[in-house]
C-alpha cells in the first residue's frame, strides 16, 4: 500500500501527498489532472488527516474503494443519479455499502466458494523461501475463522502445512514463539495494524515483494536527513 493517498471529500478528488502534506498528484473521478490544474486546485492545500475533508487510504481495501469512488464521481457529474449529493455524501453511501458487504460475509462466501476465480496464487511462493531459510512464519489476521481456514487451506497448505489458532494477543505470540517483540519482523499491509505491534516494521501489499531480497537480509530504513538538518 502506497503511503500518502487520501480521499478529498470536499472536491471529489483522489490525491497523493508527500510526508509533509503537500499534494503532488490528483485525480478527479477517473481523470488525472495536469500539473497546472492540480497547482490551481491544491497549490496552497495541506493534507491534514485531522480535518474532516480528508479520508486516508490505509489498507488494500481502500484501493477498491478508491476505484469505485472515482467511477461514482464521474457518474454523479454526468447526472446519472436521481438526486444531487455532495462528494462527502457519495463517499458515505459507498463506505456504508462496502462495510455491509464485508460484515455480512456475502463477499467472503463468494470468494471461498470459487477461489480459482478470485485468488491469484503466488507462483514463486515467497513464504517457502523464507521457511527454507529457517524462519518461523505466522499469519495474523482479523478475518473470521471459517474464511481464514478456507483461504489458507487453498493457498498455503499444499506447500506449507501448519496449524491454526483462534484468539490470543501479542504477548501470547511472543511466549509461544519464545521470542521478544524486537526479534519478530512484522510485515503488514495496514498502516495502523495493531495485531502484533502498533506499527508494522515493513509495509508491503504482498510477500512476493521479498523475492528480490535474500531471506538472510537485515531490513532497515535508508538514512535520511531532516528537512532542517544538514545533508
Amino acid at each position: 500500500m502506497t503511503q500518502g493517498l487520501a480521499f478529498d471529500l470536499e472536491l471529489g478528488n483522489l490525491v497523493k501527498a508527500t510526508r509533509f502534506g503537500y499534494v503532488i498528484q490528483t485525480h478527479h473521478g477517473t481523470r488525472p489532472l495536469s500539473f497546472e490544474a492540480q497547482r490551481e486546485i491544491h497549490g496552497g492545500t495541506f493534507v491534514h488527516l485531522g480535518e474532516p475533508r480528508w479520508e486516508l487510504m490505509n489498507t488494500l481495501f481502500s484501493l477498491s474503494e478508491a476505484n469505485l469512488f472515482a467511477q461514482l464521481v464521474d457518474r454523479l457529474e454526468a447526472d446519472e443519479f436521481q438526486e444531487n449529493m455532495s462528494y462527502r455524501e457519495l463517499h458515505r453511501i459507498l463506505r456504508s455499502a462496502l462495510d455491509e458487504a464485508h460484515n455480512l460475509g456475502e463477499l467472503k462466501s463468494q470468494i471461498a466458494a470459487d477461489p480459482d476465480r478470485f485468488v491469484e496464487l503466488d507462483p514463486e511462493l515467497t513464504l517457502l523461501d523464507q521457511k527454507q531459510a529457517g524462519k518461523l512464519l505466522l499469519l495474523v489476521t482479523n478475518s473470521d475463522w471459517i474464511y481464514t481456514r478456507s483461504m489458507m487451506t487453498y493457498a498455503l497448505d499444499r506447500f506449507l502445512p501448519g496449524g491454526m489458532y483462534v484468539g490470543g494477543d501479542a504477548l501470547l505470540v511472543e511466549s509461544s514463539l519464545g521470542l521478544s517483540g524486537a526479534q519478530i519482523l512484522y510485515v503488514g499491509d495496514h498502516l495502523f495494524a495493531r495485531q502484533v505491534e502498533r506499527y508494522a516494521d515493513i509495509y508491503t501489499s504482498r510477500v512476493s515483494n521479498f523475492l528480490a531480497a535474500t531471506p538472510f537480509a537485515y531490513p532497515r530504513a535508508a538514512r535520511g536527513s531532516l528537512p532542517h538538518g544538514p545533508a
